[in-house]
């Protein structure tokens, strides 16, 4: 919720942050949020979960139960040092490149053509007609449907013993792609040489279970508030009870909301390299604090500028 108007009496930040989380500035703007947690919710939150039936959940499973898997990508296809959990235990993936395919990435753009714009036939190809190779590569971006959503760039990866099947790439033999239903012309913008690389990945637990690997990224950087007065106080509770709380940009910080960012100021943080793709993190630093006998997991920032 927005500032109590009890608090909203005006003032300047008192101290400069730590860290560049927290600031001063002419019109701070506060946001706290602060939600209760437990080594189970923490060690839940900073843990990768896993979709059924995903390459993820068959690539971290594999690792654990036969020792060792392979996946083959342009780019490593499981994050590497972002823990999972399977079956309570906690583990980190490890890779090693076994094989090399060359291969090319090609950076692309299709866009619609106009109904009434004319191209000589000598430089557009019917869908159709493209190469196996080709289509193949490009279906899915939903070019194997009649009316394709067109108007992007990106890219397309192809081994390199099948570029020269190729009528598109690396240099296009047509400008213009023909569907049923819609007409796109087609650019090659770059490409640089991607190989196709085969993987091998192991597991190493780091945690017998979620509980204790909730502990131990709590232990080192938990810290406590207080003691607060009876203002400093009402900020805290509002950001508990109907968070975030927040102070409009155009606002200076409160004496006693000042008093709560320096409660922050110099205290360690959970540090999130690789964020989890669970959802549950929205940010990369987040504090772990103790109040009043119960324990949150809190998002404190001051915005400047």
């Amino acid at each position: 919720m927005e500032r109590r108007q009890l608090l909203a009496t005006g003032g300047t930040l008192a101290a400069a942050a730590a860290g560049g989380c927290v600031g001063c500035a002419t019109a701070p703007t506060l946001y706290l949020a602060m939600e209760a947690t437990s080594d189970r919710d923490i060690g839940e939150r900073m843990t990768m979960a896993l979709e059924p039936d995903s390459e993820d959940h068959r690539i971290g499973i594999d690792a654990v139960e036969s020792d060792s898997v392979t996946a083959t990508d342009i780019s490593e296809p499981f994050p590497l040092a972002t823990p999972y959990a399977y079956e309570g235990t906690v583990y980190t993936a490890d890779a090693t490149v076994v094989d090399r395919t060359p291969g090319t990435s090609i950076s692309f753009s299709i866009n619609p053509l106009d109904d009434d714009e004319r191209v000589d036939s000598a430089d557009a190809i019917e869908y159709d007609e493209l190469p196996d190779v080709d289509k193949d590569a490009f279906d899915r971006y939903g070019w194997d449907e009649p009316d394709p959503f067109l108007g992007y760039s990106t890219s397309v990866h192809y081994l390199e013993d099948d570029l020269e099947a190729s009528v598109l790439v690396p240099d296009p033999e047509y400008e213009v792609i023909v569907w049923p239903e819609r007409r796109g012309r087609f650019e090659v913008d770059g490409h640089t040489d991607q190989p196709l690389e085969t993987y091998e990945y192991t597991a190493e637990a780091v945690a017998d279970s979620i509980e204790q690997y909730g502990r131990e990224i709590r232990e080192p950087v938990e810290f406590e508030l207080g003691p607060l007065d009876e203002e400093v106080a009402a900020v805290v509770e509002d950001a508990i009870e109907d968070p975030p709380y927040t102070v409009p940009r155009e606002d200076d910080l409160s004496d006693a909301e000042s008093q709560v960012v320096e409660q922050f100021e110099d205290q360690e943080r959970v540090h999130v390299e690789s964020v989890p793709e669970n959802g549950s993190l929205r940010g990369t630093e987040w504090y772990i604090v103790a109040y009043a006998d119960e324990r949150y997991w809190a998002d404190m920032r001051v915005f400047t500028g």
